[in-house]
């Protein structure tokens, strides 16, 4: 992994200035690319990259070059020759293409902005997010130096880098992915403007969030969603959040809420409990993790018929994961074709008053309906689609992801509902 200095020469009247960056000041110098390296260069630089016109080169090439080799060896600096033809957009693209093949994965840059022919910093700027996303390079620093300003150099870094962090949060938002943020957070420099983003307490809270969630963890969602939370809000509470942050942070926040009932604490099987399951479908559905959505919503018909004998069973009895499993199998099929054993005969006969009182409140009807299309679907992914074919594309519905996506909702708002009307639970008559 290098280090790599690039800068653009320009063909002002450049005066010598001592230039100073966090207190520390540098030599006389008519080039602030020279000053750069000094105050700059360590550890120190592999490569200094200077692109430069024709008539910069006649003007201040050579003295530029001599001072930056004294520093680095005259072999690690290296003149790119760029045109000064701006009619000419193919030049400006040759640009990019050889700053391009100077750089290789993973270097770390330093880039000065300061001087260069008019559309040089635009490309420049546009090369650094191409090259951070394709060659994953570090942005240390991208320096201004403002000789009229007493020399002072500013590191403009974090506007070159907001969009970095913005595309860590909507892979967090959109994929449950906490990947890119921690990297971020790892690599984040002291002082950075997104520093609360950047805490490792925030990008530890996030992964184990989103393996909770990928993991399909139901039972960890509120625990862990109510952490990642409250260390969001406390980093919203601060005064020294900016607005961005506060824009990221709070967009992370408003996508994750649906997974923390206050109230719900470590119970399970209330209604809490059951919107959380709910929410959790939904979040993997928007992130297109389809099977793991399916799953959830099978668990949560599982978790309905828990809910039911909660508060009511004997004490003799302890509930298990195979009474919701035996509440399942209750709802995939109608009664009538039920196809029960006689070692299903206790756990039957604590679901079953349940199960009756709400057909009578007729929600039995779409808790069939519901569960039987998520089964199928269910099983066509347990079983890799090879019992039945993945659904083709139509002219009526050319991406059958989408449409698998757009039916995991309508399905689970069918659950919601059932939801918002369940009854309280009365006693059973009898105890099994």
């Amino acid at each position: 992994m290098r280090r790599i200095f690039i800068a653009a020469l320009g063909t002002g009247t450049y005066v010598p200035c001592q230039y100073v960056f966090q207190g520390r000041r540098s030599s006389p110098t008519c080039y602030v690319q020279s000053a750069i390296v000094e105050l700059f260069g360590e550890p120190a630089f592999d490569r200094a990259i200077v692109l430069v016109t024709p008539e910069a080169q006649t003007k201040h090439g050579e003295t530029l070059r001599g001072e930056l080799a004294a520093r680095l060896g005259d072999t690690n600096v290296v003149f790119r020759a760029i045109s000064s033809d701006l009619a000419d957009v193919s030049q400006q693209w040759r640009w990019f293409e050889a700053l391009l093949d100077e750089v290789e994965q993973n270097d770390r840059l330093v880039i000065d902005l300061t001087h260069g022919y008019r559309a040089v910093p635009i490309v420049l700027s546009s090369a650094l997010g191409y090259l951070q996303k394709v060659k994953s390079v570090e942005l240390e620093h991208v320096l201004y130096g403002a000789d009229l300003a007493k020399g002072t150099l500013v590191d403009m870094r974090d506007f070159y880098v907001v969009q970095e962090w913005a595309e860590a949060v909507g892979r967090l938002v959109d994929g449950a992915d906490a990947r890119k943020l921690s990297e971020l957070a790892r690599r984040a420099q002291p002082g950075s403007t997104f520093e609360r983003l950047a805490d490792p307490s925030v990008a530890d809270a996030f992964r184990e969030l989103t393996d909770v969630i990928r993991n399909v963890d139901v039972h960890s969602f509120t625990r862990i969603a109510g952490r990642a939370l409250g260390i969001v809000t406390s980093k919203l509470a601060t005064d020294e959040a900016n607005a961005t942050e506060r824009q990221l942070l709070s967009l992370v926040a408003d996508k994750f809420a649906g997974l923390f009932a206050a109230d719900s604490g470590d119970a399970r099987y209330t209604r809490e409990y059951l919107r959380v399951q709910a929410a959790a479908a939904g979040l993997l559905l928007d992130h297109g993790l389809l099977m793991q959505a399916f799953t959830v919503m099978r668990e949560l018909v599982g978790s309905v018929g828990m809910f039911g004998v909660g508060h009511h069973q004997s004490p003799q009895v302890e509930l298990t994961r195979v009474h919701a499993d035996t509440f399942v199998r209750m709802c995939n099929y109608k009664r009538k074709k039920w196809t029960f054993v006689e070692k299903d005969a206790p756990r039957l006969a604590l679901l079953l008053p349940w199960y009756e009182q709400l057909d009578r409140c007729e929600l039995t009807l779409p808790l069939h309906q519901a569960l039987a299309k998520i089964a199928e679907l269910r099983n066509g992914f347990d079983h890799g689609w090879t019992e039945k074919a993945f659904p083709a594309a139509t002219e009526a519905q050319p991406d059958p992801t989408a449409g698998l996506q757009r039916l995991g909702q309508q399905l689970l708002e069918q659950l919601r509902e059932v939801l918002d009307r369940l009854p309280d639970p009365t006693p059973p008559v009898a105890a099994p």
